[in-house]
C-alpha cells in the first residue's frame, strides 16, 4: 500500500452536475474494460450499506453485490 493512501483520498472532489456525470460516463467508456454488454449507465456518487446513490440523487438497492463489498456493504463503520 502506498504511504498516505486511503480510500477517501481517491475520490473526485467534483460537484455532481449532469454535465460532469456525462463527462465521467464518457471517460468510463473510453478507458475501462467493459464486462457487460449493457453497463448500468449511472454515475455512482456515494454508497452506504446495500444502497447506491447516483449523481442525480436517485437511490438503488445494490443487487449486483460487487465482490469488494459483498460481505459488509459500502462504508461499513468497522471497515472504514
Amino acid at each position: 500500500m502506498v504511504s498516505g493512501w486511503a480510500p477517501a483520498n481517491c475520490r473526485l472532489d467534483l460537484p455532481m452536475t449532469p454535465t460532469t456525470a456525462a463527462q465521467l460516463r464518457e471517460l468510463f467508456f473510453q478507458h475501462v474494460c467493459q464486462t457487460s454488454l449493457s453497463p448500468l449507465g449511472i454515475v455512482v456518487a456515494s454508497a452506504s450499506g446495500c444502497e447506491i446513490i447516483d449523481s442525480e440523487g436517485k437511490r438503488y438497492l445494490d443487487l449486483l453485490s460487487g465482490m469488494g463489498v459483498a460481505n459488509v456493504g459500502y462504508a461499513h463503520p468497522r471497515v472504514v
